[in-house]
């Protein structure tokens, strides 16, 4: 069995984000899920090449996923 890094962080907006290594050419796979009042509230922008967290280690290499459900927005992708 492969014990595999998980990497959980909460900001103080309440953005939850969670980053898995993935055994495919150093990336690793993020989700990034944000409380409805946030999103209703600011604005938010995910985008190729930008970084999660602010942290140049965790820039976003591709975006596979966008969708609200039971009142989070979730975005999944890949960051190398």
């Amino acid at each position: 069995m492969k014990l595999v890094e998980v990497i959980k962080y909460v900001d103080e907006s309440g953005i939850e984000f969670d980053i898995e290594s993935i055994e495919y050419d150093a990336f690793k796979k993020f989700h990034v899920t944000v409380p409805q009042e946030v999103f209703n509230s600011k604005e938010i922008s995910f985008e190729w090449g930008g970084l999660l967290m602010n942290d140049p280690r965790f820039a976003i290499y591709e975006i596979s996923g966008v969708y609200v459900k039971n009142g989070y927005l979730n975005i999944k992708g890949y960051i190398r």
